[in-house]
This record gives structure tokens, sequence and C-alpha cells, in this order.
């Protein structure tokens, strides 16, 4: 049975706004509270999106659908895929036109194990009119449209990478299809994904328990300033109850400092040499070949002054951004106060009890804070 909850955020205290988007404490983790109860949809809903007319527009099945929430009541509004009906919706976002952009994906025997080469890109224009974009797509996914609406992101699962289109804003055709990233190897599969207000993506691994942040103009990840200072606050909704975590060092990312501002004794570089990215002549700390077997530990790292929004973001190789401690991360988006927590879903789907016992916040949505223009 498929199920759609809603849900209000509200904080717990009524304090004002944190000063700094860089925060990286949680005084006033938010509650949930279910607005009504659930709704059960007779297919998968792949996406559901707001209208300003009131109600939502959803991917259910092979269908756009039009959900009233009081009435508990779903009407169709367009159906595609008409010749796969072995096809359902699977991710979908609005375009700042408002236009909803939504893709299909054949059904799953289990967890990214389908036929391929089934699925499609379409467009739901406020006429209600569809758009085929462009077909022989695996699993639809991640989507978002760069600051000045002229680029187009797109990630189709399995083919590791990130896309890019020309976008035309007025008309809402993609042309010049590119790729501007392509998945290291350990990375996980590309899932959802958003975009910060530095023109930066940030793209949730499947299978690799990570989200990574890309900066599509260069096709690298980009070290955030916040994981090499200090340790991240990670709160997770799982169950309606709320816990917050403090995760170790394993968030260190590559060292953006000049030696005139590193906080480190030279002997104590934390950064073991599988990865550094930088030849010794350039290496900012000293020209010795930093230990590999070196590590530091969060307590140690508390006792650094420097403040994360003082540290420069550095275009570099960064293996990871945000690491979870599940396997089975699904999408992220930007939220909170000020728009510096990144809420990151996974799922449990496929996982036995084993599985379960190991990673058992598997299927919960994670609360991060990071250090970023948002």
């Amino acid at each position: 049975m498929f199920c759609i909850f809603l849900f209000t955020i509200l904080p717990v205290s009524n304090s004002p706004p944190r000063p700094s988007p860089c925060s990286l404490s949680s005084p006033f983790p938010p509650l949930l509270f279910p607005q009504s109860p659930l709704l059960p949809p007779e297919k998968f809903v792949g996406c559901a999106v707001p209208r300003l007319s009131g109600g939502y527009v959803i991917g259910e099945g092979r269908s756009f659908g039009a959900l009233d929430w009081e009435s508990k009541s779903i009407s169709t509004i367009a159906v595609i895929d008409e010749d796969k009906p072995n096809n359902r919706f699977n991710e979908g976002k609005v375009d700042p036109a408002g236009r909803l952009f939504a893709g299909t994906m054949a059904m799953e025997e289990r967890p990214t194990v389908l036929e391929l080469k089934q699925g499609s890109l379409f467009s739901l224009n406020k006429d209600h009119i569809v758009v085929k974009h462009f077909n022989q797509v695996d699993i639809s996914n991640g989507l978002d449209w760069s600051l000045d609406h002229k680029t187009f992101y797109y990630i189709d699962s399995l083919t590791y990478t990130v896309e890019a289109f020309n976008y035309d804003i007025n008309t809402g055709s993609i042309s010049n299809r590119q790729m501007v990233y392509k998945m290291d190897e350990g990375e996980g599969i590309p899932d959802g994904m958003c975009i910060d207000a530095d023109g930066k993506l940030w793209v949730a691994c499947y299978n690799g328990g990570r989200v990574i942040q890309i900066d599509p103009q260069t096709g690298v990840c980009v070290c955030v300033p916040a994981c090499v200072c200090q340790s991240i606050t990670v709160t997770v909704y799982c169950n309606m109850k709320v816990k917050t975590t403090n995760p170790p060092f394993p968030f260190l990312s590559l060292c953006p400092l000049p030696l005139s501002l590193c906080p480190l004794p030279l002997s104590l570089c934390p950064l073991p040499l599988s990865l550094c990215h930088l030849s010794l002549s350039l290496c900012p700390l000293s020209l010795s070949v930093p230990s590999p077997s070196l590590s530091l530990s969060a307590a140690s790292l508390s006792l650094f002054s420097l403040s994360p929004s003082s540290l420069p973001l550095f275009s570099g190789v960064c293996l990871q951004t945000v690491k979870l401690p599940v396997d089975k991360t699904t999408s992220c988006c930007f939220g909170g106060r000020d728009y510096s927590d990144l809420y990151v879903t996974s799922a449990c789907k496929g996982m036995d009890e084993a599985d379960m016992a190991k990673q058992p916040q598997a299927g919960c949505v994670f609360r991060v804070r990071v250090c970023v223009s948002v």
C-alpha cells in the first residue's frame, strides 16, 4: 500500500532566527505534526508538489493527478506512457515558471533492478498540456535549474552522471545535452538533487551513504568549509522522534587553508596522502608528506577558534561531502529558518533484518547543518 502524509513543521522555540547561516549547532529542532490522516492512493506516487490554487499535483502511477487533501480525492489530469503499462512516475519538480517536470521508469523487481531504457522525461504545463522531452531513460531522478534559469540539470541514475541542458524558461524547452559530472567509484548511484544559492548542486548518492556537492561549471566536487574544522550536527527524524547526533571526524575534507591561517602545527596535518590532490610543491602545510595513518578526534578539533564562515571555498576534488549513517540516501533539499539545513531522505526498501540491525536509521529523514550560502 502506498500512503501520502501531510506534515506541518513547527519550531520548538519562539526565539529569533539564528544570527549566522553557518552555525553548526541545532538548539531548536523542529517538531513534525501530521495535519490529517494518511491518504492511500491506488498506485505508486513518485512526486507531489503544492499548487497555487490549492491542493497538490502528484505523479501517481503513469498519471498526473490533482490531489484535494480536504476531500481526500485524486482526479486524473493526464495519462502518459500509455504503451508502457509497467512504467511509473519517479522524481518531479516545478520549474521557475510553474511547470511540473517529472520522469518515469519501469517498475523495479528490486531496488535498481528493472527493465532499462523504458522511461521518459515529461513536463506538465499550466494549461494541462503534457510535453515529452526525451525517452530512453533508465531511472529518471534528480532535477533542478540554475540560478539564472538558463540551465536545466538532470539525473538518469543508472548512467552515473549529472547532465545539463540549455533551458528556455519562456517555452520550457531543453536542448544541447551534455555531461557535467561523472560519479567516482564508491560514490554510489546519483539520486535526488537540489541547488544552493551559489549555484552548486547537491546530489544524494544511493548505496553511497552520502550527499556530494558539485560545481557544475568545473565538474568537480567542492569542499564544504564546515567539514574542515568541526563536526556536523545531524538531526534524525524517524518514527516521529527527533534525535540529534554529532558524527565523528570522518567528515574531514581537503584543507583549503594557506599556511598562515592553518590552526594546526605542521606535524599534525590530518590529511592522509591518499586524500590530498596537491603535489608536494603546492602543499600549503609543509614540504613533507603528511602521514597516511595520522588522524584527529572531533574533541581536539573543537579547540580551533576559526569560524567556518571565514574559510574560503576550495574548488578541488572532495571524496565526500556529507557522510550519513545509512547507505541508501535518496534525495535532499534545503530548509529551516535560514535555509542552511540540508534535509536528506533515505530508504530501507529491500533491506532484511540483518541489514536493518546494522543501519537502524535507514528510512529516516536527516537534517544536516551545512555551511553554504543559501
